[in-house]
C-alpha cells in the first residue's frame, strides 16, 4: 500500500473541516479524523507516524477522560444495595393507558422480548393505540445495534384490550394511565397476582402516597423515562423504604434487557428534581428580560442538556424573584450560573441521600441530554475546580440567598482540596 499514490482534494476536506466546525455535538475524534485524511498524501512512514501521534493526543484529551467517566458512571448504577435479590421472572407484562409513556412502554417490551397487553379505556381507541405501538416497537427493531434473538412476529404476543381481567397473566404491570394511580392499584388487587411488581410511571413527588397500598405497597416502584423508553436510555427507578429489593432487583434486571440505564432514586427522580430546579432559574432569567430563544441555544451549545424555555415564565402569584442584571449578563455568565444551578441541587439529592453516589447523578443526567463528551455533571465541576465554582456561588448569593445556597458537603469537600471522584470511592467502600 505504500505505492499507492494519493491525492488529497482540499476542498473537500475544507468542507468536512466546515460542517464539524458548524455541529456543537462533534467530537474531537471526529474532527482529529478529518485532520489526518487531510494528511493521506504523506509517505507511509511518515504517514504513520502523524496517525500515531494524533491518537496518543486523543487518549491523553480532556474528551477521551470524559467518555470514560460517562461509560463507568453508566456501569455504577448498576451497584444498588438490592443487587443481591432474587430478580423475580417477567416473561409477560402489561400497560395500562393510551398516551405517550403507555405507548413508550408497551414498545420497549415487545422490542425486549415480552408478550405484552394493553388495557385502554375505550374500545374504539384499541386500533389506534396497537397500531402506534406496532410501529413504535418496529423502530426500535430498526434502530438496533444487533438484531433481537426474538424473531417472533411482534404481533404474535401483543394484544390491546379493554378487558382488566386480560392482566392475570402479567409478571409485571406498568401504569401509564393519567388516572388516580391509587384508585387503579384498587382494581387491579382482585385480578394481578400477588408478587407482580406495579410500576407507576412519572409517580413525582405522589409517590410517598403509594406507600400505603396494602398488601402490594412493597411492590410498588416508580418508573420515570425523559421521553417514552427507546429514545433515551435512561429509566429512573423510584423507591421507598418500604420497597421489597426483589421488587427493584426485577426492575434493575429488566431494564438490563432492555438495554436501558436504571438508576436507582430514594424519593422524587433525581433528574426531576434538578431540572425542575433548573426551571427555577430558567424563570428567573425570563422574568428580567433574557429572550428564551437565547436561554435556549446558550444551554444547548454548552452541551447541558436540550431546554424549551419558551413556557417557563409562572404566573404572577408564583414568580419568583427576578435577577436585576440579567439582561447585561453576558453568554458565559448565564451558563455558568445554569451550571451552579444544577451543581447545587444534584449536591442536595447527594446529600439527602436520593441517589447512592455522584456518578448516578452523572448518569442521570447524559440521559436528560447532557453532551457525553462533557462526562457528566460532578466530572465538569472536578475538572472547573471546587474552589472557583464555590466562590462563583457565594458572589451570587446576594441575589437569591435561597436558590444559592450552598450544601455543606460541598464546602467541605473544597476546604479538604476533594473533588466529586472521591465521593464515589467512598460510597463505592461505604456500599
Amino acid at each position: 500500500t505504500g505505492q499507492i499514490r494519493v491525492r488529497v482534494d482540499p476542498a473537500v476536506i475544507a468542507a468536512a473541516a466546515e460542517k464539524l466546525a458548524a455541529d456543537r455535538w462533534a467530537s474531537a475524534a471526529q474532527r482529529k479524523a478529518v485532520e489526518t485524511i487531510a494528511h493521506a498524501g504523506l509517505p507511509l512512514a511518515e504517514g504513520i507516524l502523524h496517525e500515531r501521534a494524533t491518537v496518543l493526543d486523543l487518549l491523553q484529551g480532556p474528551e477521551r477522560q470524559a467518555l470514560a467517566h460517562a461509560h463507568m458512571a453508566e456501569r455504577m448504577t448498576r451497584h444498588i444495595p438490592e443487587a443481591t435479590a432474587a430478580p423475580r421472572p417477567i416473561a409477560a407484562a402489561a400497560v395500562i393507558g393510551d398516551n405517550e409513556n403507555a405507548i413508550g412502554f408497551a414498545a420497549a417490551f415487545l422490542h425486549a422480548g415480552l408478550a405484552v397487553t394493553t388495557l385502554c379505556d375505550l374500545e374504539d381507541r384499541k386500533a389506534g393505540l396497537r397500531a402506534a405501538i406496532l410501529l413504535r416497537a418496529t423502530e426500535l427493531g430498526q434502530a438496533s445495534v444487533t438484531p433481537r434473538a426474538e424473531s417472533l412476529s411482534l404481533a404474535s404476543r401483543f394484544a390491546v384490550t379493554t378487558d382488566l381481567a386480560a392482566l392475570h397473566a402479567a409478571d409485571l404491570v406498568v401504569i401509564a394511565s393519567e388516572h388516580a394511580v391509587s384508585t387503579t392499584i384498587a382494581c387491579l388487587d382482585p385480578v394481578v397476582r400477588p408478587g407482580v411488581v406495579i410500576g407507576v410511571v412519572t409517580a413525582g413527588d405522589a409517590f410517598a402516597a403509594l406507600s400505603d397500598a396494602g398488601n402490594r405497597s412493597q411492590d410498588i416502584v416508580g418508573l420515570h423515562a425523559v421521553q417514552p423508553p427507546g429514545p433515551s436510555r435512561l429509566l429512573e427507578v423510584q423507591l421507598a423504604d418500604i420497597t421489597a429489593p426483589e421488587a427493584v432487583a426485577t426492575v434493575f434486571a429488566l431494564a438490563a434487557r432492555m438495554r436501558m440505564v436504571a438508576v436507582r432514586n430514594l424519593g422524587r427522580p433525581v433528574g426531576m428534581r434538578i431540572h425542575a430546579h433548573c426551571h427555577r432559574f430558567a424563570q428567573q432569567m425570563l422574568l428580567a428580560g433574557v429572550p428564551p430563544s437565547r436561554l435556549d441555544r446558550l444551554i444547548a451549545d454548552a452541551g447541558l442538556g436540550p431546554r424549551r424555555f419558551a413556557d417557563a415564565v409562572p404566573a404572577a402569584p408564583n414568580r419568583p424573584r427576578a435577577l436585576d442584571a440579567a439582561p447585561a449578563l453576558a453568554d458565559d455568565a448565564i451558563v455558568a450560573r445554569y451550571f451552579a444551578a444544577m451543581t447545587l441541587e444534584a449536591c442536595r439529592a447527594l446529600d439527602q441521600g436520593a441517589s447512592l453516589r455522584a456518578t448516578d447523578i452523572d448518569a442521570t443526567l447524559l440521559g436528560y441530554g447532557l453532551r457525553r463528551t462533557l462526562g457528566g455533571l460532578f466530572h465538569m465541576a472536578d475538572r472547573m475546580g471546587l474552589p472557583g465554582l464555590i466562590a462563583q456561588i457565594d458572589s451570587w448569593s446576594a441575589e437569591a440567598p435561597d436558590f444559592w445556597h450552598l450544601p455543606d458537603r460541598l464546602r467541605q469537600l473544597a476546604r479538604r482540596k476533594g473533588h466529586f471522584a472521591d465521593l464515589n470511592k467512598e460510597q463505592m467502600r461505604e456500599s
